[in-house]
């Protein structure tokens, strides 16, 4: 009786250890067989994958507007090193009218008036469609209403005025900025007044005009259009 009640205890403990040792090791074959892996670090490694390893658009890829295409076409590339030292320039010798370009550009930005606006270069080059007139002041191109009109012509005078800045230095704003606000105030005036009266034919042989058309090469091009308007 002994005996047996013996072999039936050694009997239930062997089984116990069977049963034991086959639980313990389903899990781990039938993660090895299936590939289970864990929901949150799947989830996780996705994520990463997603945010940085594959970004949506990369700076490459974003197509460029209109304006930044004809700026590049007007304006020539310029290295780094150069881009860098014009930069200083800006801020040092050319102070008041980056000073001044500044602001105004604040004001446009936050009045809604900024419609695109990107750098190149040096410059930061502004779309202000409602504004009437375009300027150069310092490092900031505006380009207003009239760029439909004279397209990259427009984009290649204004980059004039910012070669007279450099040229002109602290003297940009008496010399060229007031001045030139002057003429293109009388011949808004005499345009708006006078219908026989040819902007084009007045504004751009201003001595302020002519000296920036000059610096980029662009005297004959305006000459042309004179004479195609005449016609």
């Amino acid at each position: 009786m002994l005996k047996s009640s013996r072999e039936m205890v050694g009997g239930i403990a062997l089984a116990a250890v069977i049963s034991l040792s086959s639980f313990q090791s389903l899990p781990i074959s039938a993660a090895k067989n299936n590939k289970i892996e864990p929901v949150v670090e799947s989830s996780l490694e996705s994520y990463l994958d997603d945010s940085f390893v594959m970004p949506a658009i990369s700076f490459e890829q974003e197509k460029k507007s209109s304006l930044e295409a004809m700026a590049e076409s007007a304006i020539p590339k310029l290295s780094r090193a150069t881009s860098i030292i014009r930069a200083i320039l800006q801020y040092t010798w050319c102070l008041p009218q980056t000073l001044s370009g500044w602001l105004y550009y604040t004001v446009l930005k936050y009045s809604g008036e900024l419609t695109e606006s990107f750098h190149y270069n040096e410059l930061i080059i502004s779309l202000t469609p409602n504004m009437p007139n375009s300027s150069s002041m310092g490092r900031f191109i505006f380009l207003g209403k009239r760029l439909p009109q004279y397209e990259d012509k427009l984009v290649r005078h204004e980059y004039g005025h910012v070669e007279q800045s450099y040229f002109f230095g602290p003297l940009q704003i008496p010399i060229v900025g007031c001045t030139n606000a002057l003429w293109w105030l009388f011949c808004t005036n005499c345009e708006r007044n006078y219908p026989e009266f040819n902007f084009d034919n007045y504004y751009w042989n201003f001595f302020t005009e002519t000296m920036a058309n000059d610096l980029v090469g662009l005297r004959d091009k305006m000459i042309a259009m004179q004479c195609r308007d005449d016609q």
